[in-house]
């Protein structure tokens, strides 16, 4: 997947391991109807909004991987280490007190 949307590089932490796993499934469950048949874009365009707001910092590259414009998408990997950025989005879920006993 990281191929596919251009990343320039492997991920080097943990966070941005997950996070760019995260990304690129984002966009891959948008452009294919998961049962077949057409893709519902009311809900592509409500996840979407949805996804603008809660992480404004990859929108654009987000919007330009869901046009699947290759041009535009090598573009703005070469403008910014989205990798970088995406592992700041990254939360680590707390432990569960009972798995350490």
């Amino acid at each position: 997947m990281l191929l596919k949307w251009q990343f320039p590089r492997m991920p080097t932490s943990y966070a941005e391991l997950w996070m760019s796993y995260q990304y690129c499934l984002d966009p891959e469950l948008l452009l294919v109807a998961p049962f077949g048949g057409e893709v519902d874009l009311e809900w592509v365009k409500s996840h979407c909004a949805v996804r603008r707001n809660r992480y404004p910092d990859t929108w654009d590259l987000f919007e330009t991987c869901l046009a699947e414009d290759a041009i535009a998408i090598r573009a703005l990997q070469q403008q910014r280490d989205w990798l970088d950025v995406l592992s700041t989005q990254f939360v680590e879920a707390p432990t569960d007190s009972s798995d350490e006993q």
